[in-house]
Formats: C-alpha cells, structure tokens, sequence
C-alpha cells in the first residue's frame, strides 16, 4: 500500500456516509477502492481509504495504439487530473482529448489477436496484450457519446484504468454531474457501446481464429442429436477464449430423458457453463450459451458472457447489449433466456411449448420463424476442459 493510502478500522455506528464525511471523499469512491465491500459495515472491518491528493498524480503509458487502426502508429496515452490525453508520436496521428467528466463507462478486456501470440497462455498476465475501451461524452449539450479503444500491455493499462476511475468520480462528484442513460434508444442510434466494440472484437477474433484453423476436434460425450459436428463449431468460435477447446457432454436430453423439470435441474445444477439446444417443430435449431449454468432461481441470474443463438436461416448469435442484466430465470415454472419486456427464449415447465420474442437484454430479434412453437427435442450441454 502506497504512503497515499489508509486503512481504516470501522468502529461502532459508523456508516459508509459517516465514513465519508470524516475523510472528506464520497461513498462512491470508497466502494471504487474496495470492490467487496458490502453496504452494511461492521465494527472491526478494515477499509481502504485513499487520499484526494493521488488526484494530482499523472500516469503516462508510452507505445500505445488506438484500436483498429489503419495505421501503425503509436503514442502516449496520459491520465491527469481533469482528462484523458492520446498523443501520437508522429505528425500523421490525431490527438484526442477526453474530459473525464464525461466518462460513462471504461473496461480493460482481452485483446482479439490474443489466441495468435505465441507463448502466451494467460490473457490475465501484465504482459499479455489487451485493450482498453472507454466510451465518453463528446457533446454535453445532447449527450452524444463515442466509444474509442487503446492497444497496450494490461499491467499498464490496469493501473491508468485504476487512476481514471477515482479521476473521474471526483470530477462527477464535484459537479454533481448525473451521468446520462447510454442504453437510451437515440445514443444507440447515434453511437456504438462498449458492448457493440466487444461484438465487433468476437467477430474479428472468430475470423482470425477461423483463418488460423489449428483447434482441436471437438471431443463429444453423448449422442448429439439437435446438431452436427459442423454446426457445434459455429458456436465453439464464439465462446469465450478459455473454452474454445473445452469438450461437449451431454447433461440432459428431452427424448431420453422426459419431461421432468426435477430430472432436469438434477442433471444440470452446479454444473457451468453450459449450452441450451432446442430442436422446434419447424426444425429450426436455437439456443443460448449459459455462463453460470442453471439452477432453480426465479430472480435472474448469470453474467454478459450469456448469449443466444439461431441456425435459421443461417447462424446467428446475439451477445449482451448492457440493455439490462436479465439474463437467465428458471424454476420449476418456467426457464427465461432474457428480458425486459420480452424473452429470447421462454419455455414452459412441461418442455412442450416455448416463445420466442425480440429482446432487450442481447438486442436479439425472435429466434424462430414464429413466436409460439413446439418443442421436438431439448439438449444441455457441459463445456469443460475435463471432457
């Protein structure tokens, strides 16, 4: 811990506001600096404070690239107290300047050429090669947004994302600046989210990755009747990077397996994550690929890695839009892929009928030809490196 920072011990009647007031920072920015921190404290807790003063410190990373870019151009990337600066070492590159009071959101995440660096075996390693996105206000007056990413070594890039964060919550805080709903319908009409970069980052590594074509073969435990080898590979290019090579095996097949939702949830609970096959009466293949497994939880529950798919009438996947996080809710009722007025994937307790419908949550139109269908078969799949 650095000379700027202060661990304090929570005595009786404190509160987080308390906490707040005494130190002269907001609530925000002590739950910024200890991410596990709960709402309700307790006496004898320990709580990173940092001092205003780490304000004044300002982070430059050298040999940074924006993220894709024609050119191969590298700059300086400089966090300070009031703004982001990209400043490209030569005269052909364009400057940008982002004011932190306009930071709605940022991430550091996997770089899309990552599978392709040899010797690499750890996207979460300081040396591995990663991006940094961040989308940012370019208009106080409408609230129109962009979304601009950095290339760089993720040690680097962790530390200037940390410093950006505190930055730009003091700056929102002092102006008491609301930050505006990006998911609203007209900043998705004029701009691309993070989510959007993330699809396009897939996309560029699934075609990359097809052109490399050194996978292994798919190693299936089970009798895949809802879809073929080839039709499994779609999917699998869409996975995240550390189950690409993961092994299929079969938890639960309607048409050996009946229609029990007890039989069901025996078969698939505590296990992620899992693919979710549906064969219709139409012979139209969907799914989703479900990151934290299934289990009986009406509230939703899962993470964005959630997404669905369609082979009709070609293959079709849709990722999560930051629309809302209603990604999965089963019971013995009811399964839902999905929400926020309507499921990608709704299906009964009896696993006969099921609905389709356009969805907030993945941006997804209805998977299926026709809203209401039958359902013919119905496949949970294991991944896992151990098959």
């Amino acid at each position: 811990m650095s000379d700027q920072d202060l661990t304090y011990e929570v005595q009786p009647n404190d509160s987080l506001s308390s906490i707040s007031l005494k130190f002269r920072v907001t609530v925000a920015w002590i739950k910024l600096l200890n991410p596990n921190l709960d709402s309700n404290i307790h006496p004898g807790q320990s709580i990173i404070i940092m001092k205003p003063e780490i304000l004044d410190e300002c982070i430059t990373i050298k040999n940074i690239k924006v993220f894709p870019a024609e050119a191969n151009d590298k700059g300086i990337l400089r966090c300070d107290k009031v703004s982001l600066r990209y400043l490209p070492d030569s005269s052909y590159g364009k400057p940008l300047v982002i004011n932190l009071l306009g930071h709605l959101e940022s991430a550091i995440m996997p770089h899309p050429t990552f599978m392709l660096t040899p010797g690499f075996t750890d996207p979460f390693a300081d040396n591995a090669l990663s991006l940094f996105v961040i989308s940012y206000i370019t208009d106080f007056n409408t609230n129109k947004f962009e979304t601009i990413s950095f290339e760089g070594l993720r040690g680097d890039l962790l530390k200037l994302h940390h410093n950006l964060l505190l930055k730009a919550e003091a700056a929102q805080s002092a102006k008491q600046f609301v930050v505006p709903d990006i998911n609203s319908a007209a900043a998705q009409r004029r701009n691309r989210t993070i989510s959007d970069l993330t699809v396009e980052m897939n996309a560029h590594r699934n075609a990359t990755n097809k052109k490399r074509n050194k996978l292994r073969q798919i190693n299936v435990v089970g009798s895949n009747k809802i879809l073929t080898l080839q039709e499994m590979e779609e999917i699998r290019l869409c996975l995240p990077y550390q189950y690409i090579n993961a092994g299929w095996k079969l938890l639960f097949q309607l048409s050996n397996d009946g229609s029990s939702y007890l039989s069901f949830f025996e078969k698939t609970r505590n296990i992620q994550p899992v693919v979710l096959l549906i064969l219709t009466d139409k012979k139209e293949k969907i799914g989703a690929y479900i990151s934290k497994g299934l289990k009986v939880q009406r509230n939703f529950y899962g993470n964005g890695e959630t997404f669905v798919f369609k082979y009709h009438p070609t293959f079709s996947y849709y990722r999560w839009t930051n629309a809302n996080q209603y990604f999965v809710s089963s019971s013995k009722d009811e399964i839902a892929i999905g929400g926020g007025g309507a499921s990608a994937l709704w299906v009964d307790s009896c696993f006969i009928s099921a609905i389709s419908e356009p969805c907030p949550t993945f941006n997804s139109p209805a998977l299926t030809s026709v809203p209401h269908f039958k359902i013919v078969d119905c496949e949970v799949w294991q991944l896992s490196e151990h098959i």
